[in-house]
């Protein structure tokens, strides 16, 4: 059920060829440094996806409004695919000696075995019953707008995709592509059932604290496992991507930022014709199923 505001949704089944042994092992710009960033996206993402989805499931009852449910349906219909989608790289990274399934189970076992229940047990008992299933919620909205704001950075600047595998891009780029299809669906679902600040601004924080620590760690175990780094030339490596993840990281914030207004919402950020953009440019890539 369409609105103009909110467009119908599709769940649309890729097959991106990722399982390669042409893949080099440092695939981006021949660079250690912004390949193992992204592959520990690769480890994030699956794992985050899931806790999206149960995030915003643990509402669905609650939520009265017919296109909101079918928008949450799309949600996390398109959610599987992109956690599919990333798992399918593991076995190229396997190939290449990275134990990413070890890296997966670590990143699962502290950030969803142990932090998430911790986080939302406290919110239980300082604030009251369902505020840890609030704060979840509000976590996922806060993620959320991190990855509308990376797509929309991403598919905005067509130069980061030069020389990568042509998979690879359209794996990106089709996921950045949905992230800014959904980017209001767990905000919306937020407001309909804890519209304070105070929420939605404790989720940004805590997200954005996970979020850095994750990707941080995991790129550092990708580098620390990685037989094929020359560290004599680590140091010329990372002072070459220092300038670009410097100039991104800056255009970055500056897009997160307003989501501390307080009147803020996704749809203020006019993005959604790079979407359609690329859906159009890739349509004959893979099939698509309607939600």
């Amino acid at each position: 059920m369409p609105t103009e505001t909110h467009p119908e949704m599709t769940v649309r089944k890729p097959n991106f060829g990722l399982n390669k042994d042409s893949m080099p092992v440092h695939y981006y710009m021949d660079n250690p440094v912004i390949t193992h960033l992204l592959n520990s996206f690769h480890v994030v993402f699956p794992a985050g996806e899931k806790f999206f989805i149960r995030a915003v499931n643990r509402y669905a009852a609650q939520l009265n409004d017919p296109i909101m449910k079918e928008r949450v349906k799309a949600f996390a219909g398109q959610e599987i695919q992109h956690m599919a989608q990333h798992q399918k790289f593991y076995e190229t990274l396997r190939k290449q000696g990275f134990p990413v399934d070890d890296f997966a189970h670590e990143y699962e076992e502290s950030a969803y075995k142990t932090v998430e229940p911790f986080v939302m047990k406290l919110f239980d008992h300082l604030f009251g019953e369902g505020k840890g299933n609030a704060i979840a919620l509000s976590v996922t909205a806060a993620l959320e707008h991190y990855t509308a704001t990376l797509a929309e950075v991403a598919l905005n600047h067509p130069e980061l995709f030069e020389n990568l595998d042509e998979d690879m891009v359209h794996l990106l780029k089709w996921h950045a592509a949905e992230e800014i299809e959904h980017k209001a669906v767990t905000f919306d679902a937020l407001k309909a059932v804890d519209d304070s600040y105070a929420m939605r601004a404790a989720g940004m924080v805590i997200g954005s604290l996970a979020l850095f620590w994750y990707a941080g760690l995991n790129m550092a175990k990708f580098i620390a496992y990685d037989k094929h780094i020359n560290w004599s030339e680590m140091p010329a490596k990372t002072a070459k991507a220092l300038p670009k993840l410097a100039a991104l990281g800056w255009e970055l914030v500056a897009t997160l930022l307003p989501y501390f207004k307080p009147d803020f919402h996704p749809d203020q950020m006019d993005n959604k014709e790079l979407a359609q953009q690329f859906f159009k440019e890739a349509e004959h890539y893979f099939t698509a199923k309607a939600s």
